[in-house]
């Protein structure tokens, strides 16, 4: 972990520089949390770990989706890249019927 990990209440559920782990995994799913800051390589495309998994038809619907309402942007401009990457993810929760946050 890059940083510590906290529930909306505070709470500390995940020490900063800790190994991730499948129980970590459940912990924050249970706890509603979707994206933390990992330590690694900075080329790395995984940029964070999402806790959440969606089916590859799930995703590339909503990255289909979210890429038509943002046509008229440039997705090579960091900011943009972001909002798709972040629309993709609500997208495939509204898709699931998952709790938004």
């Amino acid at each position: 972990m890059a940083a510590d990990v906290k529930n909306a209440h505070g709470q500390l559920l995940i020490k900063k520089a800790m190994e991730v782990t499948e129980k970590h995994l459940r912990v924050l799913k249970s706890w509603g949390v979707v994206e933390v800051q990992v330590e690694g390589d900075p080329s790395d495309t995984t940029d964070e770990l999402v806790v959440e998994q969606f089916s590859p038809e799930i995703l590339e619907q909503a990255r289909t989706e979210v890429l038509a309402r943002m046509r008229h942007n440039s997705i090579e401009h960091p900011a943009i890249d972001e909002l798709v990457r972040l629309g993709v993810q609500r997208r495939a929760r509204q898709l699931t019927g998952a709790a938004s946050i």
